[in-house]
């Protein structure tokens, strides 16, 4: 029997009160639960950004980090007028996803969760892949449908 990736995120998300209770940083509306990449997070139906906690970003992207490099990031950063989700009355800090792309990101120093407008998860996404060694992303799929049971490697 396969590992239910989705349901055991669920779990460790209401276990660690992560779960989508937050309003958007945008339109002040209660975020909903949707699923990227196969990764469980927070959506906005109203304004379409996307809430991704701590490590969501890294899971999306396949074992990179949430930033390529952090540090570069940071120090690019400018205030934002937006409040985090998660910390509400804690500010978030626009930072450039990763140097040579137009990529910004709003950025919550305490949660260290994402804030991505709109198209920003498409773009996030592009760049990702990108980045990702296909053998990588190949490799991955060929775990999963093994441990599921799908496919027999031998």
């Amino acid at each position: 029997m396969g590992l239910d990736k989705a349901k055991l995120r669920a779990l460790i998300r209401k276990n660690a009160g992560l779960e989508s209770t937050a309003d958007c940083p945008c339109c002040k509306v209660g975020l909903s639960p949707m699923t990227v990449e196969g990764v469980e997070t927070d959506f906005c139906p109203d304004c379409h950004g996307v809430w991704l906690d701590s490590g969501e970003a890294a899971d999306i992207a396949e074992g990179m980090n949430d930033f390529p490099d952090f540090e570069w990031s940071w120090s690019q950063r400018k205030e934002s007028k937006k409040l985090s989700p998660r910390d509400p009355g804690v500010y978030l800090w626009e930072l450039p996803y990763m140097k040579g792309k137009s990529l910004l990101v709003d950025f919550c120093q305490k949660s260290k969760g994402l804030w991505l407008d709109c198209s920003e998860i498409a773009e996030l996404e592009g760049i990702i892949a990108d980045q990702t060694d296909p053998n990588l992303r190949l490799n991955k799929l060929a775990n999963e449908l093994k441990k599921g049971g799908y496919i027999v490697l031998t």
